[in-house]
């Protein structure tokens, strides 16, 4: 898992009609940002999708991730402690999600489905 390491949460809320908010706050000195890239720290896609699903399965009670679709990356996402990024998550049937990503800029948008996760008994 990437919370408080990489992210914290600083905000969750759910909204009316099923949909969902949280407000992260990204790490700028996580060991991600010495790789990708020095001088130059971009958070890589795949750790906005894994953002993405560790927040939708702490608001689905364990739901794991099973499919990612239409994921666009619009503009890069510079890591700065002082910019809280919201992840906006709007139903798009029982078990999908439309969700969009920005901050001071308009980030990413995917639809992510999921499962349910099986408990360990």
């Amino acid at each position: 898992m990437l919370v408080d390491g990489f992210y914290t949460i600083v905000r969750q809320e759910e909204l009316p009609l099923g949909e969902f908010l949280a407000v992260i706050r990204l790490n700028p000195e996580h060991d991600i940002y010495k790789a990708h890239f020095p001088g130059y720290p971009i958070t890589p896609g795949v750790c906005i999708v894994k953002v993405a699903s560790e927040i939708l399965s702490s608001f689905k009670g364990g739901a794991g991730l099973s499919c990612a679709d239409n994921v666009k990356f619009l503009t890069p996402l510079i890591p700065d402690a002082d910019e809280p990024i919201e992840f906006d998550f709007k139903p798009k049937g029982e078990d999908r999600y439309s969700i969009t990503v920005k901050g001071k800029e308009f980030y990413s948008k995917m639809v992510l489905s999921f499962r349910t996760l099986p408990k360990d008994d």
